[in-house]
């Protein structure tokens, strides 16, 4: 019996606590929604809460409006598209700014403003899922970090090339199995993967070494590999970080070569402008965007190195026969060239860099225009497109 009233003692002042609580919250609320769902399952029976109950009942100094939905009918109009108007955002984008400006991050924004805002400025991320089978960027970062373990700095020779080599088809194996577990490795997709990583990685250090052969007169010289660079730009009293990773700086030919690899297809069309303003206003020059971007933290925090020749380009893994991928400038009525980076082209280049950031600070921001863009999006679900 003692513990029958100990029961009900119990149940009565969790009730009163928890009363007490939910109606403390509505006290000073305008407007309040309480949801609740029909449906019954394991974890409820399916009726309204009693808190519910007793506000229909005994609530007069306004309407309650009360609403059902069947989850059949219930439909998203996804013909509205989702704006986030720039407004109080002021802190979130100087906290952004001092954090580091990348090109992935401005490319993104290029893509879908609205994505942009999420990821960096709302801060919504997808959990970290463990992938069944490794994706595309996981293999990217795989073999870029075999070759900036083991490629040289200084002259490269082929006898160089052929020493390094297995170790760094090695090391591919190796961060392949220790990003899974090496019971997923040796078979099915992730195998096929593995064996088109270094196959890929194999042919790129099977062409380098030909180059060398082929034009013996003529070193590359490795000066910088995986060099984390950052510069500052101001922009209505804010501060920009920009920073960025680049893959490879060398002298080849008496040039400067700012080089990003990629274990994707390149082409060279990829590559081509014919005004400054499509950098930024084409998500299709991304990769031009991205090498210009290098270039200019590079000569920026280096402005010797403009006395010299530069040029920056792709090494395309899976379009090597075109061999290192140069950024070109098309003037009109005339053929497209490899542009020659110096202090003008910086300047036009900063100009269209300002425009960027000046629109993620006072404009809205809206989905991407292209339908097709938020296939692969990972908040696609959130605008519903």
């Amino acid at each position: 019996l003692f513990q029958f009233y100990f029961l009900i003692f119990y149940l009565y002042l969790e009730y009163t606590v928890f009363s007490y609580h939910f109606y403390r919250i509505l006290q000073r609320a305008q407007n309040i929604s309480l949801l609740y769902t029909s449906e019954t399952d394991d974890m409820g029976s399916g009726e309204r809460s009693r808190f519910i109950t007793q506000l229909l009942s005994e609530y007069h100094f306004g309407d309650i409006e009360t609403m059902f939905y069947n989850y059949k009918e219930l439909s998203l109009n996804s013909n509205k598209s989702i704006v986030i108007k720039n407004e109080g955002l002021f802190e979130s984008i100087r906290e952004w700014a001092r954090n580091g400006v990348s090109p992935s991050a401005l490319n993104l924004y290029k893509k879908c403003s609205l994505s942009f805002y999420y990821r960096y400025l709302a801060n919504i991320r997808s959990e970290n899922q463990i992938e069944e089978y490794i994706e595309a960027s996981t293999i990217g970062s795989i073999v870029h970090s075999a070759l900036e373990m083991y490629y040289p700095y200084g002259i490269l020779t082929s006898d160089i090339l052929k020493k390094i080599k297995p170790n760094i088809i090695k090391k591919i194996e190796k961060d392949f199995k220790n990003y899974f577990s090496d019971s997923r490795i040796p078979e099915g997709k992730n195998y096929l993967s593995l064996q088109i990583a270094q196959k890929l990685t194999n042919d790129f250090l099977d062409f380098e070494s030909k180059l060398i052969i082929e034009k013996e007169e003529k070193n590359i010289n490795i000066i910088e590999k995986e060099v984390r660079l950052s510069y500052n730009v101001q922009l209505e009293n804010v501060v920009f970080n920009l920073i960025g990773n680049v893959d490879r700086i060398d002298l080849y030919e008496d040039q400067l070569r700012i080089i990003d690899y990629k274990t994707g297809y390149v082409q060279q069309s990829d590559l081509i402008f014919e005004d400054y303003s499509e950098l930024i206003n084409k998500y299709s020059k991304e990769k031009a965007f991205q090498l210009l971007m290098y270039a200019f933290l590079y000569l920026s925090n280096n402005p010797k190195e403009l006395n010299r020749e530069v040029i920056a380009g792709n090494f395309s893994f899976k379009n090597l026969k075109d061999g290192l991928i140069k950024i070109s400038k098309k003037s009109r009525g005339i053929r497209s060239a490899p542009l020659i980076i110096n202090s003008n082209v910086l300047s036009q280049f900063e100009e269209q860099l300002k425009k960027i950031l000046f629109n993620i600070m006072n404009n809205d921001f809206t989905c991407a225009e292209d339908d097709k863009l938020c296939d692969s999006c990972e908040y696609n679900k959130i605008c519903n497109k």
